[in-house]
């Protein structure tokens, strides 16, 4: 089987070609939601595959205290798989910390950011809410 990394065909399970992968959870939950996934990545062939806590993983800190707590882990988590680059899965929550972290590189962007039907911004939040209200 292969797979398409970083746009160039490789085998899957390539260790050699594939970069530690970092999971960062959503808002009010762990790293432990992502148990299955570590285990089916490792299986794969990716790793390592740490998945990190934001602590606290409720609304209670802001985007910019999410985004320092990534900034650490990727740090430390480069630092200890002596890698030079981490791929890193985000939901929800954890996907803006990250977003919110890749605002502060020196480059000024992320390699990738792709989101799942991501929250309407608040301009579009009320055409969507009056289309939800004519619905009725």
């Amino acid at each position: 089987m292969r797979a398409t990394f970083d746009g160039r065909e490789r085998p899957l399970g390539d260790v050699t070609t594939m970069h530690p992968v970092l999971l960062v959870h959503g808002i009010n939950d762990t790293g432990a939601r992502f148990d299955k996934m570590r285990s089916v990545l490792q299986a794969r062939g990716f790793g390592p595959v740490h998945a990190m806590n934001i602590t606290p993983p409720d609304a209670s800190i802001t985007l910019e205290v999410m985004g320092e707590q990534v900034m650490d882990a990727v740090r430390l988590f480069k630092e200890t798989a002596e890698a030079q680059k981490v791929d890193i899965v985000a939901f929800s929550m954890g996907a803006l910390a990250v977003r919110t972290w890749g605002s502060w590189r020196p480059d000024g962007r992320l390699r990738h950011s792709c989101t799942r039907r991501p929250a309407p911004s608040p301009p579009a939040l009320g055409r969507h809410r009056r289309r939800w209200e004519r619905r009725r």
